[in-house]
């Protein structure tokens, strides 16, 4: 009877001359050592690939925390103090939109690479996720991690050399103190995050320290992004409605609807500030649904009360364009009131449009093919509006408020509103002008050529009741009254 042989442990990749396997003639122990010392080497090989990031080859997020623990908890057993820098590259997003994601990996390599020659053992680096690098320092000081930082600006910063193009990026770093500024690790990185974002603020290519004032805005941020989550779970949040008036007879052609929200602790959150917030958090998601939902369920109830409403704008967040299936969300909520494609539009924001995909240029591609207007708000505030009035499906665009305020009293703006509404002219779009808050603005921007306009002089925003006595409101022969004064 043949033997059925005990199958091998031996990766079947090696082969039968290599020497880490056991030679003819050697004993079965000697045979059972070699083997098993090369058994735990593979196992340690499979670990360590299983840490480290397979991109940028530094710890990943599990293995650089759970490292980071243990040096921040035997630095405070003895005493020390540590620094946690957290490393943001400049306009990543833009890199990787305007170059692909290939090279946007290479450049993260290469980041990674020069960053490994600048902080060594024992000192830790790591990637956080996406363009956000960690670096801690073991025992150190001020001095020397301001030191460390900078260096790291500029070998970041240095030009490179990615499948045949010179590309240079820089970055920014927060910096934040164990244990000063964070007891524990997540406080601390937490700490060093925030530095990092007032880094950016104050002009990119820069470091930040954590302060007791940042420390103040953050546990403000994180407050209100507590309560923004729970007013959200209660739908708390309400939509107001800001007249948009012609600017050749003064009646009512449309309306922007506004986000708004009181809490009962904190009072009006200014938009600026919360929108920001659901973005970070990516809760715009779900509020930019609602909001989306809200108004077509707001202008089926006025038509089922026999109001011709006019097309209700709607703000998009530049996150929710990126989302895949937000153009069937879009078709889906007009379909389940009734609504037709020309009864909304939707607004978006240059800033919003800084770190465009072409994910987000087809979303709306698709949306002006069903019919739905788009609309392109605060024009003006971004470097780029040319090629965003070029290749975007843009009907419609709005001048922002500064450029309204401004071209009364300096001649270099006049000048700038002036050729923007000749080029919208030439490119097909009609022009809205925001916040006219008088009747001087009104008169310059009628005999600019702007098609209409909203703002305070007409009208603040208000909520549904008083819309609809608005709208409502009829002259003779059913013709709306003109709300110019």
């Amino acid at each position: 009877m043949k033997m059925i042989e005990e199958p091998t442990l031996v990766p079947a990749s090696l082969h039968a001359d290599d020497p880490r396997l056991p030679a003819v003639g050697a004993s079965v122990a000697d045979g059972e050592r070699r083997l098993l010392a090369l058994l735990v080497r593979m196992q340690e090989c499979v670990e360590r690939l299983a840490t480290l990031d397979p991109l940028t080859r530094l710890p990943n997020r599990q293995a650089f925390d759970e490292r980071a623990q243990r040096l921040l908890s035997n630095a405070y057993a003895e005493g020390r103090v540590c620094a946690m820098l957290y490393i943001d590259l400049d306009d990543f997003r833009l890199l990787n939109n305007g170059y692909g994601h290939r090279i946007g990996d290479q450049v993260l390599a290469l980041v990674s690479e020069r960053m490994r020659s600048v902080v060594q053992e024992p000192n830790l680096l790591g990637r956080r996720g996406g363009d956000e690098l960690v670096a801690l320092l073991v025992d150190t000081r001020r001095e020397l991690a301001v030191e460390t930082s900078h260096r790291l600006i500029d070998a970041i910063a240095q030009p490179a050399q990615v499948f045949g193009m010179e590309i240079t990026v820089t970055a920014s770093i927060g910096i934040a103190f164990f244990p000063q500024d964070g007891v524990d690790l997540d406080s601390l990185l937490n700490a060093a995050d925030a530095a990092m974002r007032q880094a950016k603020q104050e002009g990119r290519r820069t470091l930040a320290f954590f302060t007791p004032q940042l420390a103040r805005r953050l546990e403000l941020r994180l407050r209100l992004e507590q309560r923004l989550r729970r007013a959200f779970e209660a739908r708390d949040f309400r939509l107001f409605y800001q007249p948009l008036v012609s600017m050749v007879d003064g009646r009512l052609v449309g309306a922007e609807a506004l986000l708004r929200w009181h809490d009962p602790e904190l009072g009006d959150i200014a938009p600026v500030e919360f929108i920001r917030i659901a973005e970070e958090s990516g809760l715009i998601v779900d509020v930019g649904d609602w909001v989306l939902k809200e108004a077509c369920r707001q202008i089926q109830i006025w038509r089922q009360i026999g109001l011709d409403v006019p097309p209700i704008a709607i703000n998009v967040s530049g996150v929710q364009l990126r989302q895949l299936g937000w153009v069937e969300g879009v078709l889906g909520a007009l379909q389940q009131f009734g609504l037709l494609p020309g009864d909304i539009e939707i607004e978006v924001t240059e800033t919003g449009l800084e770190d465009m995909s072409a994910i987000s240029r087809e979303n709306l591609v698709r949306l002006r093919d069903a019919g739905v207007k788009i609309a392109l708000d605060d024009f003006g505030v971004s470097y780029s509006s040319l090629s965003h009035l070029r290749e975007l499906p843009i009907s419609r665009l709005k001048i922002d408020r500064s450029f309204t305020v401004d071209c009364m009293r300096d001649a270099r703006t006049l000048t700038i509103v002036k050729a923007v509404i000749d080029m919208a002219r030439s490119l097909g779009l009609s022009v809205t002008a925001e916040g006219i808050e008088n009747q001087a603005q009104q008169t310059w921007m009628q005999h600019l050529g702007c098609d209409s306009a909203q703002g305070y002089h007409f009208a603040r925003p208000m909520n549904a009741e008083d819309f609809l006595k608005v709208f409502a409101a009829r002259g003779e022969g059913g013709r709306q009254k003109s709300l110019m004064r």
